[in-house]
């Protein structure tokens, strides 16, 4: 069964009005699509996001996708890759992007149901 995440506003501090920081609005807001607010949620299956994961400073990729540490009921660790799509649907070239996440993705797979884990 799939889970139904809510789209989670963002808000100013309590107190600050838009006027007074437009641009302190938008900062904030630029990543609060679904796929960054997974900290915390509870999967099917057992998994529990657990953290973001880390990023070197000069590490490529991942404009259009979130990582995350996640933990099974049983104590196994993994790392979840959540794709955002809200991030893919402001491109203009957006269908070209959805193909390319989608290509990359069952590439993905491929290697996972090879490797022995």
């Amino acid at each position: 069964m799939a889970a139904w995440l809510p789209i989670i506003s963002c808000s100013l501090p309590h107190g600050e009005k838009a006027q007074d920081a437009p641009h302190k609005r938008e900062t904030e807001c630029a990543d609060m699509t679904p796929a960054s607010q997974l900290k915390g949620i509870k999967l099917d299956g057992g998994w529990t996001v657990l953290d973001l994961a880390g990023r070197k400073p000069n590490a490529t990729g991942g404009f259009f996708s979130v990582g995350y540490i996640v933990q099974h009921d049983d104590g196994r660790k993994g790392f979840l890759k959540a794709l955002d799509y809200f991030k893919v649907m402001e491109q203009t070239n957006a269908p070209l992007l959805m193909q390319a996440m989608t290509t990359a993705y069952l590439f993905e797979l491929g290697l996972c149901q090879r490797s022995p884990i």
